[in-house]
C-alpha cells in the first residue's frame, strides 16, 4: 500500500512543546461560524454558544481532568476560533512543581499537537455523530508565552475578546471579493519565521545554545549590529542567510563581550536551520499563488535578498525582488511598495500608484507592511506573531486588513482567477 507524503509541522522545532506556557488559537475551516454568534445588549456583547460551541466549551474547562499534564488557565470561544492559555507540564520528565514564571520554552516535542488534536477531535465526532456540517482549519497558531508581561498581555486580550469582537478580522467568514492583479510579499518575518521577529527567533537560539546575556543585553546588541550593517558592506551580493546570521550574531557577540566563535557558528546555524525549514513550509503555498498570480517581495534586506532567496529555492517564483539597500528605499516608506508594484506593471512609479488598488500585500509587520501599503489602496493580509516592540501598544489595523495565521491559508481566501 502507497503512504501519503508526511504534511510537514507547522511547530517551531527548537520550542519544547512538552513543557512551558502557549497562546494558541485554532480556527474553523473557511472562518465559518459554527461555534454561535455575539449578541450586544445595552452595548455589552454576550457570546452565545451553538450546540457545536457548547461541547467545545466543556471539551475546554474539563480538560485538565482528562490531561492532568495540561492546565487551561484561560480561554476563550469565539463564533468561529478559540484562543487559549495552556500550561503543559510533563511530569514524566520534571518532578518539580513550577511557577508560571518557570514554564518557558526550551526544544521539541509533541504534547501540545496532540492535546490540540484530541480537541478537535472530539468536537467534529460530536458535531458529525448530530448530523452537523463542522470543520477545523488543518493548523493552528501558537505562539511560547516569555514571561509575566508577555502573558498578562495575552490574558488581557483574552479576556476583551467578545468586547472587541466588531474590531476583529476573525470575525469574517472568508468571502473574498478582491480582484487584484498580484501579491507582494514582505520576506523576514513573513515568509521565514511565521510572523515572530527575527530578534526573537535570534534570542531564543541564544537561550537554547546556552549564551550567557539578558534579554535587554541582547536587544542593545541586536541594534547595534543591524546599525553595523546598514550599507556598510560587510554583507555581500553572494552571502546566503547562513554566512548572514554568521556575520550579524559575530558582531553582537562584539558588542557583548564574547569570544565564543564556536557558539556563535551554532547560533547562526540555528537561525539558519529555522529560516530553511519555514521556507519550506511557505513553498507549497507560493508555489500554488504563483500559478494563479504574479509574486513580488519588498523587504528591508542587505542586498543580497537574491542569493538568499535562490539558495532557499524560491527565487524563481517572485517576478520582482525589491530589496531595500539596492532600492535606496526602505519600510515604512511607501514607495518601496509602488516600485515593486511599478516592476510587476511594468510602468513608472508615478503610474503604479492607479495599480496599487489591483495589489495585496502580505507581512507581519503593521508599522512596516500594512499601515504604509493600506496608504496606497493595496489589500493587505496580516500575519501577527511576537513583534520587536511587543512590550508597546500597537499601531491600529486598517479596517480592510484580512489576518490569517500562515501562508497557507492564502490559496483558501483567494478567488479563483
Amino acid at each position: 500500500m502507497a503512504c501519503l507524503p508526511k504534511r510537514k509541522s507547522p511547530r517551531s522545532y527548537w520550542i519544547d512543546y512538552n513543557y512551558g506556557a502557549f497562546f494558541v488559537t485554532v480556527c474553523t475551516k473557511d472562518k465559518k461560524h459554527y461555534f454561535g454568534h455575539i449578541t450586544t445588549n445595552n452595548e455589552i456583547n454576550e457570546m452565545l454558544y451553538s450546540t457545536i460551541g457548547q461541547r467545545l466549551e466543556q471539551e475546554l474547562s474539563s480538560s485538565d481532568i482528562r490531561h492532568p499534564s495540561i492546565e487551561i488557565p484561560c480561554h476563550i470561544v469565539m463564533p468561529n476560533h478559540f484562543h487559549a492559555i495552556i500550561l503543559i507540564n510533563d511530569k514524566e520528565r520534571f518532578n518539580d512543581n513550577p511557577t508560571i514564571e518557570d514554564r518557558l520554552i526550551s526544544r521539541q516535542s509533541p504534547i501540545l499537537s496532540n492535546f490540540i488534536g484530541r480537541i478537535k477531535s472530539a468536537v467534529s465526532k460530536f458535531a458529525h455523530e448530530k448530523g452537523y456540517s463542522f470543520e477545523w482549519q488543518k493548523s493552528f497558531h501558537d505562539h511560547a508565552i516569555r514571561d509575566m508581561d508577555d502573558w498578562n498581555r495575552i490574558a488581557e486580550y483574552i479576556e476583551n475578546n467578545v468586547n472587541v469582537w466588531e474590531q476583529h478580522d476573525e470575525r469574517y467568514e472568508y468571502k473574498s471579493d478582491m480582484n487584484i492583479n498580484g501579491i507582494i510579499f514582505d520576506y523576514g518575518g513573513t515568509i521565514d519565521s511565521r510572523g515572530d521577529h527575527w530578534s526573537e527567533i535570534i534570542f531564543r537560539a541564544y537561550v537554547s545554545e546556552g549564551a550567557e546575556t539578558d534579554r535587554d543585553s541582547f536587544r542593545k546588541a541586536y541594534v547595534y549590529a543591524e546599525r553595523a550593517l546598514d550599507g556598510s558592506g560587510i554583507i555581500t551580493p553572494d552571502d546566503d542567510f547562513l554566512m548572514t546570521m554568521r556575520k550579524k550574531v559575530s558582531i553582537q557577540f562584539r558588542y557583548l563581550g564574547i569570544d565564543a566563535p564556536s557558539l556563535a557558528d551554532a547560533i547562526a546555524t540555528r537561525c539558519y536551520e529555522h529560516a530553511r525549514e519555514n521556507v519550506a513550509d511557505s513553498r507549497e503555498a507560493l508555489s500554488t499563488l504563483a500559478e494563479r498570480y504574479p509574486l513580488g517581495i519588498v523587504s528591508n534586506f542587505y542586498g543580497n535578498l537574491r542569493c538568499v532567496l535562490r539558495d532557499f529555492g524560491i527565487l524563481h517564483l517572485f517576478r520582482t525582488v525589491v530589496d531595500s539597500t539596492e532600492a535606496g528605499i526602505r519600510k515604512p516608506d511607501p514607495k518601496i511598495f509602488l516600485k515593486a508594484i511599478a516592476d510587476m506593471e511594468g510602468c513608472d512609479m508615478p503610474a503604479a500608484v492607479s495599480a496599487g488598488p489591483k495589489y495585496l500585500v502580505v507581512g507581519d509587520s503593521v508599522k512596516n507592511d500594512i499601515i504604509p501599503a493600506d496608504s496606497i489602496g493595496c489589500f493587505t493580509a496580516l500575519i501577527p506573531g511576537t513583534p520587536w516592540d511587543a512590550d508597546r501598544a500597537q499601531p491600529v489595523i486598517p479596517d480592510r486588513t484580512v489576518t490569517i495565521h500562515s501562508l497557507q491559508e492564502l490559496p483558501e481566501i483567494l478567488p479563483e482567477m
